[in-house]
């Protein structure tokens, strides 16, 4: 807080003793200390309140970071209950849907391409 060595302090002390003198000095001494003490406590306050304000941003924004998070994974979640209870055609249509029918594939054709032949596919 406050830069003050010993030196300081005792030259302090000899200037109040010199100003107030033997019979005033204890009391001052007393009120100073009783101000040192409220101004301790009023900083200490002050502190502590600005640390808990501190701390509750730091958990609103923890919170809406949470908020974005799930409103992603319920929108995905969404997107995916749709996608199952869409009926086969418009899933057939999406780009998503790479996976081609068994009874789009002739058996002849899926030898002849290299790839291997869907089940229930015979080499008739």
């Amino acid at each position: 807080m406050f830069d003050i060595g010993f030196f300081e302090l005792l030259l302090l002390g000899l200037v109040s003793l010199l100003v107030l003198g033997p019979e005033r000095l204890p009391h001052a001494a007393r009120t100073a200390g009783l101000w040192v003490g409220r101004m301790r406590q009023a900083f200490s306050g002050v502190q502590q309140e600005i640390n808990q304000q501190l701390e509750i941003e730091a958990l609103h924004q923890r919170l809406a970071e949470q908020e974005a998070r799930v409103a992603a994974t319920l929108a995905k979640a969404e997107q995916a209950a749709a996608q199952v209870q869409a009926p086969p055609t418009q899933i057939a249509n999406t780009p998503e849907a790479e996976t081609t029918q068994a009874s789009d594939i002739s058996p002849s054709a899926a030898q002849d391409s290299g790839k291997p032949t869907p089940k229930g596919a015979s080499d008739a």
